[in-house]
C-alpha cells in the first residue's frame, strides 16, 4: 500500500498551483503523468467514490490542474450537479393490475409479478404510475436498416408497451449489446410516447431474478435522480401471465417466441389494459461531473465542440460487501480501491491534453474537457452531461473518452473502439501514426466494450465517439487479460504497478493530436451509413 502524507499531498497541491502554463512542459510528460496518477491512486483519496470526500480531493487537485494550465472554468465553479440518489433496494415495490379481456388478472408480488428496480426520474420519494392499454412490441428493437421496427403500424402513446427481453442475432457484438440494452429499449418506448413497460422473460426467469437482484445491490446502490428524466414505471410478468394475454388478443405465444429469435415477431395492441405503479425510497447524493472549456478560435466552428472525458470516480472501501467510511475501521487490512489504472492513468492524460491545447492557444473547434462521476455505478456522471449538454452553449461533434488504458506492457498499438462506426477512424489512424502506433480494430468483440465506458452516454445521444485504449498485439492480449485476472476493481491496482510512464506520454501525444485534428477538420465526423448507433428521426 502505498500511502501520500497530508503534508506531502498539501506540497503536491502547492507545486500544481505554482506550475505557470509556460513552465509546465519544461518536466518531461512521462514525469508528469507520474505524478498524477501517484496523488489521484493515494490512500489519501480513499478510492474516489462518487459522492464521497476522497472524490472531493481528487476535484479539487484535478480543478487546480486545470486552473494552472489557461483553462475556463466549463459551469459555475467548475462543477456540474450530477443528481444522484442511493436507492434502498429492498423498499422497490409497486401494484399491477391487468384487465385481459373480461377477465380480472389477480397479480401477486414476487410470485406473478417483480418491480423493476428505479434509475432514472428516481427521487427520495420516487413513485411513478401508468395505466392504459398495452401495446406488444416485440423484443422492442429498432433498426430501420435491417428491417426492424416494432413501432410501424402501432400507436404507443399514452399505453404501456410489452417487449422481451434480448435481440435477435445482429452480427456484431457492439451493436447486439447495444440493441438488447433496457435503458435503449426504454428510452425507444418513451420517444414514441410510451408510459409504462412490461418487461417479459422467454426464459420466465424474471421474476426470479428480482430477488437476486436485491442481494447483489445492497442499499446505497446509486441511481440518477430527479429533475433528469421521468420516472417510467417498469413491471417483470410471469411467461404464464403473458399468455393469456396472448390468448385473449388472439395470437400464438409459441409461434411469437420462434419469431424473435429472427426479429420477425408482429407487434399488435393487446385486449387488455393496465395500472401500473412502483416505489422506492432514495437517499440524494451530492455528486458532480468536472467540466474545463478551452473555447475555439474559429468565429464559426467555435461555435461546436469536443468533448474529451475520463472518468475520475473508483470504488468505495469495502469490508466483505459493506462499505468502510474511513481507514479507521480497516483494522490494518489494506482495503482501498486506489484506481491507479482505473482510471487515473485516463484523467491524468487528458489533463495533460488540456495543458497541451491550452498552451498552442486552442482548436478551431472549442474543447470540452470533463472529468466525470459515476462510471463504476453504470455511466451516471456522463449520461448526464451527455443529456445536458446544450446547457454548456456548444453543440457538441464528437467525444474522445479515455478509460483504463493499461499500460503494465508495452504499448505497440492503439484500439479506438467505435473507429469502425464513424469518420473517426481516419483521424485516429493519422494520430496513432504520428507517433509510431498502429491503430488496430477491437480485439475482443465478443464483449461488446463499444457500449460498455462513459463515451457510450454520448453515443446514446447520437453523438460519434472513440473509447481510446492500449492495444493488444503480440502478447498483449494475455497481458491485459493476466491486469483484469490479478487487479481490476482490487486495492492492488496502485502506482506501485510497473506502469510504462514514456507509454502513457506517447498515449497522451497521440490523444493530443487525434483531438487537434477532430477539431479542426472543417468537415463534422458523421456515422456510416446504416450504423444502429446513428440518430432517427422519431414519428410516434
Amino acid at each position: 500500500m502505498r500511502r501520500l502524507s497530508s503534508a506531502l499531498l498539501v506540497a503536491s497541491f502547492v507545486l500544481a498551483s505554482c506550475t505557470s502554463i509556460n513552465g509546465v512542459f519544461e518536466r518531461p510528460l512521462s514525469e508528469l503523468l507520474e505524478e498524477h496518477v501517484t496523488i489521484l491512486a493515494s490512500d489519501e483519496f480513499e478510492g474516489r467514490a462518487a459522492g464521497a470526500e476522497g472524490f472531493d480531493k481528487a476535484a479539487s487537485y484535478v480543478v487546480s490542474q486545470l486552473e494552472s494550465y489557461g483553462v475556463e472554468p466549463g459551469t459555475e465553479n467548475w462543477r456540474q450537479p450530477v443528481p444522484l440518489v442511493a436507492v434502498d433496494t429492498e423498499s422497490i415495490r409497486g401494484t399491477l393490475s391487468i384487465i385481459a379481456g373480461d377477465e380480472i388478472l389477480e397479480l401477486q408480488s414476487g410470485e406473478d409479478v417483480g418491480f423493476y428496480p428505479p434509475s432514472d426520474g428516481v427521487g427520495e420519494g420516487y413513485r411513478a404510475e401508468a395505466s392504459g392499454g398495452i401495446v406488444f412490441v416485440g423484443d422492442g428493437v429498432v433498426w430501420p436498416d435491417k428491417g426492424m421496427d416494432p413501432y410501424a403500424g402501432v400507436d404507443v402513446r399514452g399505453k404501456l408497451v410489452a417487449m422481451f427481453r434480448g435481440a435477435p442475432p445482429l452480427g456484431d457484438n457492439a451493436t447486439e449489446v447495444h440493441a438488447r440494452r433496457f435503458d435503449v429499449k426504454r428510452a425507444e418506448a418513451v420517444r414514441r410516447g410510451a408510459v409504462g413497460v412490461l418487461y417479459l422473460d422467454p426464459r420466465d426467469r424474471d421474476v426470479s431474478r428480482l430477488s437476486s437482484f436485491r442481494a447483489s445491490h445492497p442499499k446505497g446502490s446509486l441511481a440518477v435522480g430527479a429533475g433528469f428524466d421521468q420516472p417510467v414505471p417498469t413491471a417483470m410478468i410471469r411467461l404464464d401471465i403473458v399468455r393469456k394475454l396472448f390468448e385473449v388478443s388472439g395470437q400464438d405465444l409459441d409461434a411469437t417466441l420462434e419469431a424473435l429469435k429472427t426479429g420477425e415477431a408482429e407487434s399488435f395492441e393487446m385486449e387488455a389494459v393496465a395500472a401500473l405503479s412502483t416505489q422506492a425510497d432514495a437517499l440524494a447524493i451530492d455528486a458532480y461531473n468536472i467540466i474545463g472549456v478551452i473555447p475555439g478560435t474559429d468565429p464559426t466552428l467555435s461555435q461546436e465542440a469536443v468533448i474529451l472525458t475520463a472518468h475520475l470516480d473508483h470504488l468505495r472501501m469495502r469490508i466483505g460487501s459493506q462499505d468502510v467510511s474511513s481507514l479507521d475501521e480497516a483494522a490494518g487490512e489494506d482495503l482501498i480501491n486506489n484506481g491507479a489504472v482505473d482510471n487515473a492513468v485516463g484523467v491524468s492524460i487528458i489533463m495533460e491534453v488540456a495543458a497541451q491545447i491550452a498552451k498552442q492557444g486552442g482548436l478551431s473547434r472549442t474543447l470540452i474537457v470533463s472529468a466525470v462521476t459515476a462510471e463504476e455505478a453504470g455511466l451516471l456522471g456522463s449520461m448526464h452531461l451527455a443529456r445536458n449538454l446544450d446547457d454548456l452553449g456548444y453543440d457538441t461533434i464528437a467525444n474522445v473518452n479515455v478509460d483504463m488504458p493499461v499500460l503494465t506492457y508495452p504499448l505497440n498499438d492503439v484500439i479506438g473502439f467505435g473507429e469502425a462506426y464513424s469518420t473517426l477512424g481516419e483521424p485516429l489512424r493519422a494520430a496513432a501514426a504520428e507517433v509510431g502506433l498502429v491503430a488496430t480494430p477491437d480485439p475482443l468483440p465478443e464483449l461488446g466494450l463499444f457500449a460498455r465506458s462513459d463515451h457510450y452516454s454520448f453515443v446514446q445521444q447520437g453523438i460519434p465517439a472513440l473509447f481510446l485504449f492500449n492495444g493488444m498485439s503480440g502478447e498483449g492480449r494475455e497481458n491485459f487479460q493476466a491486469f483484469m485476472r490479478t487487479h481490476y476493481h482490487r486495492p492492488s491496482d496502485e502506482v506501485t504497478l510497473p506502469i510504462n510512464w514514456e507509454d502513457g506520454a506517447k498515449l497522451t501525444r497521440m490523444t493530443v493530436d487525434l483531438v487537434t485534428r477532430i477539431a479542426n477538420d472543417p468537415a463534422r465526423p458523421e456515422w456510416f451509413d446504416g450504423v444502429v448507433f446513428a440518430p432517427r428521426p422519431v414519428t410516434p
